[in-house]
């Protein structure tokens, strides 16, 4: 965490990417470059040459999140803002890659190389995903045109507000912390996207987002 901070030194903190690690350890990473198609549900990257994407949900909070309190999961939800769909660009700058040992893949930010906010959804989207029932519409992700994904989402820790709820309880970083108006992502809803430069994706669930790289 100290190295994230050495290393993003100068670049605002735009929101953060938090998971629970090895052993149940919440974890998070600044993400310092965040590209914001709320409005248009469309963006151009440029210079952008992801290795791979993962469509996410993304919160973003609306009041602190004061590092050494006790925050419930009600807590945790009455800071949350609004809801958005997300898309994270993979980028990381070791040659090994999340292969690294963890703390090394924890410094190098998780392998966040962007990210893009979409669209609001309802914020009924988060028990949505917690059900898993039959309503659960299916996530379209397509590439230059070619559909590469059609499944129903699902959150690796069934709860999308789990990694936020750990994490707030246990802030070990070194940038300030959880922020108002920041933005947090906790995990990919469709697992890792290999792409191949890409020029455009095109992602339906709920609502769409384009991404086009320059």
């Amino acid at each position: 965490m100290r190295a994230q901070a050495v290393a993003s030194a100068g670049h605002p903190v735009a929101g953060w990417k938090v998971a629970i690690g090895p052993e149940g350890m919440p974890v998070a990473a600044p993400l310092l470059d965040i590209a914001n198609a709320e409005s248009h549900n469309e963006v151009r990257r440029q210079n952008s040459n992801p290795v791979a994407v993962e469509v996410e949900i993304a919160f973003r909070l609306g009041s602190d999140i004061v590092p050494g309190r006790s925050y419930s999961r009600e807590d945790i939800r009455r800071r949350v803002d609004s809801v958005h769909i997300g898309v994270e660009l993979i980028g990381p700058r070791l040659v090994e890659g999340d292969k690294a040992p963890f703390p090394l893949f924890l410094a190098d930010r998780l392998g966040n190389g962007g990210y893009v906010v979409g669209p609001e959804l309802e914020s009924g989207a988060i028990d949505l995903l917690m059900s898993g029932s039959e309503p659960l519409p299916a996530m379209s992700v397509c590439v230059d045109g070619r559909e590469i994904l059609n499944v129903r989402p699902h959150h690796p820790n069934g709860d999308p507000l789990a990694p936020l709820v750990a994490y707030a309880n246990a802030q070990i970083d070194q940038l300030g912390g959880l922020r108002r108006g920041q933005f947090v992502t906790t995990g990919s809803l469709c697992g890792v996207l290999p792409v191949s430069k890409p020029q455009m994706l095109c992602i339906e669930w709920l609502r769409k987002l384009l991404v086009r790289f320059g």
